[in-house]
């Protein structure tokens, strides 16, 4: 056999789809979707003729849109950082905190779920060491730029954040819990799997004791509700 990509107008005019089962189809030439890339493999032997050739196919946009990624992770020096953040999950005599944390990052590079926000890793580079944090949360703020991640909610996200590891309070689970389950609302994710995202009307009901921060997060908690 032998294999080749080709636009699939250069096949050739006439002719139809034959579905022949492994390894694909037996495509005689036709032009009926001209942005379509095939692989053919020639296999004669089947004594489909000549013209008969097995085919794997994805389309140009598919193809595009890998390049198109592939570009987007040169710009965005995700090669630069990530070595880098590959030693920072290994650093274990930090505890696991630290460890996850970092972990996160690499999720959020890979686009996994349950990756680190371009908000958070922003935060993070106040609470440590800004020469490892700023490149980050540059890199994590550019692939979710590419990616086309909804930012309508960043900068009340960013200070849900400093609410949350507000130094007042920041060592009771009640108060961090609260701001966790606003921050699943948000979209964002905690470490503890146990917490269900905050609801419109329990963030009200916050507001209603008087506490003023709760407000805007309501209001747009019940926006979100409104839309889904």
């Amino acid at each position: 056999m032998s294999e080749q990509t080709i636009l699939k107008e250069q096949c050739g005019g006439g002719g139809w789809w034959q579905n022949v089962g492994n390894p694909g189809f037996a495509y005689r030439p036709d032009v009926r979707n001209s942005s379509q890339v095939v692989t053919v493999t020639r296999q004669p032997s089947l004594g489909l003729g000549s013209d008969d050739i097995f085919y794997s196919s994805s389309s140009q946009d598919d193809i595009q849109s890998q390049d198109d990624n592939d570009q987007q992770l040169a710009d965005c020096d995700l090669d630069e950082v990530q070595p880098d953040v590959e030693n920072y999950v290994q650093e274990t005599h930090n505890g696991d905190e630290h460890v996850a944390r970092w972990q996160k990052v690499l999720d959020a590079f890979a686009g996994n779920v349950g990756g680190m926000s371009g908000v958070e890793a922003r935060f993070m580079e106040t609470l440590f060491s800004a020469n490892r944090w700023e490149p980050v949360a540059e890199v994590i703020e550019c692939l979710e730029e590419g990616r086309g991640k909804d930012d309508t909610y960043a900068e009340l996200i960013a200070k849900i954040y400093e609410w949350r590891y507000d130094s007042r309070y920041v060592s009771y689970s009640s108060h961090t819990d609260r701001w966790d389950r606003i921050l699943l609302a948000f979209g964002e994710t905690v470490s503890d799997s146990t917490l269900e995202p905050m609801t419109a009307a329990d963030a009200q009901g916050y507001a209603n004791r008087g506490w003023t921060r709760w407000v805007e997060v309501a209001e747009a908690l019940r926006d979100i509700e409104a839309s889904q």
